[in-house]
């Protein structure tokens, strides 16, 4: 009983140390630093120049997964790779953890901003024209 119950413990230590760990990604030594902001639809800004993204453009965020564009937050400390028609075709958002292993020659000069989830705005009720009742019917 008491060899369960170190066996169950041992494997929920190992379980929350797995969970626990930093995702580990590898970024190539050629993608360029910058500081990304979206402007519409696939067009990115990038260090204050205008860039198209590349068809099946990925851009992943710290936790390795995939953004869409429209989602993005503004001023977000990238590393991206440029296609040869000189179109955005891979974006790493870089953690804070990472943005600061930056050398100071790549450094963008821009504080990270982490992700800010917004709610949509409400929308106020539209007001309605009430009708008059129809009349009760004669007998």
């Amino acid at each position: 009983m008491i060899r369960r119950i170190c066996i169950a413990l041992l494997l929920a230590g190992a379980a929350l140390a797995a969970v626990a760990q930093p995702i580990l990604r590898t970024i190539p030594a050629d993608a360029k630093p910058g500081v990304m902001s979206p402007v519409h639809g696939m067009t990115v800004e990038i260090d204050g120049k205008r860039i198209d993204l590349a068809a099946g453009a990925q851009i992943r965020d710290g936790r390795n997964m995939i953004v869409v564009p429209n989602a993005l937050p503004p001023n977000m400390v990238v590393r991206y790779l440029l296609d040869p028609d000189g179109k955005v075709r891979r974006v790493w958002i870089l953690s804070p953890q990472e943005a600061a292993l930056l050398p100071p020659t790549q450094q963008t000069g821009q504080p990270y901003q982490q992700p800010v989830p917004t709610k949509p705005p409400a929308v106020p009720p539209v007001p309605t024209k009430q009708e008059p009742a129809p009349p009760a019917p004669k007998k």
